[in-house]
């Protein structure tokens, strides 16, 4: 996928792919939004902290796909002591509720394969929801979650729901 003003930063540690690569074989943004589009028309598109790839595609809700389901916002669980929510990362969610560690953090194709196992198995039902909410909740809370590798991505902030760590505001 290649934006037409210029290719910021290809996240070569994540993705495996350079600048040169994208050049040689990628595709204009445009085209690549206009077939998504095509895929996704009559879908419900669901995610992991989807609202930043919708936006970043300009894909609206109702306009360009039938409905969003986001499983970060679907597993979040309230904070009484704090007062607001507490938002739990893919690789938390994998480990708590699948027994995955998931190894290769923002992999495309390991993040997809995983949320959408997340959503089929703990998403669509009503009490298998609340159930994993309550799980996650006693992890975070009995720290059962282990270190997560992190990956450095340089100038992107990876912290929207993390407000002690996040610095694009």
């Amino acid at each position: 996928l290649v934006d037409e003003e210029s290719i910021f930063d290809p996240l070569t540690q994540i993705t495996g792919l350079t600048v040169a690569d994208l050049q040689e074989k990628g595709i204009l943004f445009e085209e690549a939004r206009t077939r998504v589009k095509e895929i996704i028309a009559d879908s419900i598109v669901v995610g992991h902290a989807l609202s930043n790839d919708l936006e970043w595609m300009r894909l609206k809700e109702g306009i360009d796909f039938r409905e969003s389901k986001d499983i970060c916002d679907l597993f979040k669980s309230f904070n009484s002591k704090y007062g607001n929510y507490n938002y739990f990362s893919l690789a938390q969610e994998a480990y708590a509720l699948l027994r995955v560690r998931h190894v290769y953090p923002h992999a495309p194709e390991d993040d997809a394969a995983l949320t959408m196992r997340l959503y089929q198995e703990h998403c669509k039902h009503h009490p298998s929801l609340q159930r994993a909410r309550e799980t996650l909740k006693r992890h975070r809370y009995r720290r059962l979650f282990p270190l997560f590798p992190r990956v450095e991505k340089p100038n992107i902030c990876s912290f929207k729901y993390n407000e002690k760590e996040c610095w694009c505001g």
